[in-house]
């Protein structure tokens, strides 16, 4: 995302889509930019929502799935709000984490001033809203947990009455050369093995495809990593239950594994084509950092061997996206490697 500088205004953003084992790179910038006048802005747009304003804004119905399937606020004779517990917190991600809810889909829990939880998710279909419900089966009911989950025809039905932008502008961009900035590698590569054919330019697409796919899967896992870390300090982890803290060592270890797995995948893949020597010192560690700290540089350096990984091997104006051959790329992956056992030994203590 582009922002300006001036204001932090977003201006322009690049969305990497995966399907079918493909990437489709999206492009939006803005065209133009409009700030309505106060008095043209209906005024309960800027209300608070309901479970905002406490017990005075909240309805005398007792717990109930509503109709799009959406879990709603316990009341009634109960207190408007009922703060969720350290133990109730990592239930419901373990819950979710069993089932892969938390690699990328928009699903969130967070929680309400009051201290209770709130689960909203917006999924592609009813099959995978039907999943998620019946994994939070077990806590959906808990006066102190709301759970709202919609599938993007529900939630697009919802905002029909919205309105809607109406002057839209597209903009078509050239790219010069319709080949990636690894092609050449990669069909040097192929070709040694396949000989010149079609085969070639086959092969080539499929490998890029798998490196692109293990790369984002690291960042994904390392993305997840970091919410577990940032949820919870080693005070309150010490306090938990025996029960709870080994489900959150758990959680730890398995995104920890998971990207691991994902990182040396991606290593096995390039190596061949593009390492042109092993990385001559090994990353050290520095010991005055936090589990959060270490969590934190883990996704940022994700984030950057992600764009290192998808530049090679996109079509893009830019042309100097090739930097796999570099000695700092492949610093960069063993160093997020040892980064993620680093936090995995931090939690063994």
């Amino acid at each position: 995302m582009i922002l300006n500088k001036s204001d932090l205004h977003a201006i322009q953003q690049t969305l990497t889509v995966l399907r079918n084992g493909e990437a489709h790179v999206y492009t939006f910038i803005e065209a133009g930019f409009e700030q309505k006048p106060s008095e043209s802005v209906a005024p309960e747009v800027l209300q608070p929502d309901a479970e905002l304003l406490g017990s005075s804004g909240l309805s005398k119905d007792k717990n109930r799935v509503s109709t799009d399937g959406s879990q709603e606020a316990a009341v009634g004779d109960q207190p408007s709000e009922v703060r969720a517990s350290a133990e109730l917190e990592i239930e419901v991600t373990y819950l979710l984490n069993e089932i892969k809810a938390n690699l990328g889909e928009q699903v969130s829990l967070t929680r309400t001033p009051a201290g209770s939880l709130r689960v909203e998710a917006l999924v592609e279909g009813e099959s995978r809203k039907a999943q998620i419900l019946s994994a939070l089966a077990p806590v959906i009911n808990n006066p102190a947990i709301r759970v709202e989950v919609s599938t993007v025809a529900e939630a697009a039905k919802r905002q029909q009455g919205s309105p809607r932008p109406t002057d839209a502008t597209v903009r078509e961009v050239e790219v010069a050369n319709g080949r990636v900035p690894a092609d050449s590698q990669l069909r040097s590569y192929f070709a040694s093995r396949l000989g010149e054919s079609e085969a070639v330019d086959e092969e080539s697409k499929r490998f890029a495809n798998r490196a692109m796919n293990h790369s984002r899967n690291a960042l994904l896992q390392a993305a997840a990593l970091k919410r577990l870390v940032n949820r919870f300090s080693s005070e309150e982890i010490a306090g938990l239950t025996p029960e709870a803290r080994n489900k959150w060592l758990a959680m730890i270890n398995q995104h920890v594994e998971a990207y691991r797995r994902e990182v040396q995948a991606l290593q096995s893949e390039l190596k061949p084509i593009f390492q042109q020597s092993s990385p001559s010192t090994q990353p050290k560690m520095r010991t005055d950092e936090s589990l959060i700290q270490l969590a934190d540089r883990l996704v940022q350096l994700s984030y950057a061997n992600d764009e290192s990984v998808r530049s090679a091997f996109t079509v893009s104006v830019d042309e100097n996206g090739m930097v796999l051959n570099s000695t700092k790329f492949w610093h960069s992956l063993a160093e997020a490697e040892a980064l993620a056992e680093a936090i995995q030994v931090g939690y063994q203590k």
